[in-house]
């Protein structure tokens, strides 16, 4: 009877075991399948959700329009937005290729002789550059509205033709006769204030 007993208790132990390992094989299994499961179905959700659109996707600013980018770059430098758009309209059309006959060049139609001592660039084709050209414009502009106290008429003949530009014109007064060589920088200046609703040149606000 003892041994029987002893049987059935070994054989229960051997069986109970075994179920305790499926038991724990089982749950291990599971949790394994579930894991792979739930990770296979986030995958096919995400991969759906961007098929579909569900998902936003990335936005990439919009870059800035020419004239925005004038205007942001004229704020900067403490200049009026409008004045430094209204240059560039005159000077190229806001074409950033176009060069002068005189070698003028991009946006703003800047000698590339003055790259260097005026923007302190290393080498004039840097002008080529669309927000280089902007920025040293808008600077060569800063500094002859300084030269000058603030008077755009003169500053924008200088920024065309030079201080001798201003002291010929400043001579000869309204008689563009006598201008020869600097009626340009004269007319240029008119335009540039015809942008910007003047009707003849004058002083206007520079400064924001």
């Amino acid at each position: 009877m003892y041994i029987k007993t002893l049987k059935y208790s070994a054989i229960s132990s051997v069986l109970g075991t075994i179920a305790h390992f499926s038991a724990h094989t089982y749950v291990g299994a599971e949790a394994i399948v579930s894991a792979h499961l739930t990770a296979t179905i986030a995958g096919f959700r995400s991969d759906l959700a961007h098929g579909w659109g569900y998902e936003p996707a990335r936005i990439e600013p919009e870059p800035l329009s020419l004239p925005e980018l004038i205007k942001i770059t004229a704020l900067d430098q403490n200049i009026n937005p409008d004045l430094a758009l209204a240059l560039a309209q005159v000077e190229s059309g806001l074409n950033p290729s176009a060069v002068s006959h005189a070698g003028a060049i991009g946006l703003l139609q800047i000698m590339p002789a003055n790259a260097k001592p005026r923007c302190g660039l290393a080498h004039h084709t840097k002008l080529f550059d669309e927000k280089t050209n902007i920025e040293c414009g808008v600077k060569i502009l800063s500094q002859e509205l300084a030269t000058y106290a603030g008077d755009v008429t003169l500053a924008l003949q200088a920024y065309n033709g030079g201080a001798r530009a201003v002291r010929v014109i400043r001579g000869c007064g309204d008689d563009t006769n006598c201008m020869a060589g600097y009626r340009e920088s004269y007319r240029h200046a008119q335009k540039v204030l015809a942008k910007l609703g003047a009707l003849t040149p004058g002083r206007v606000q520079d400064k924001l």
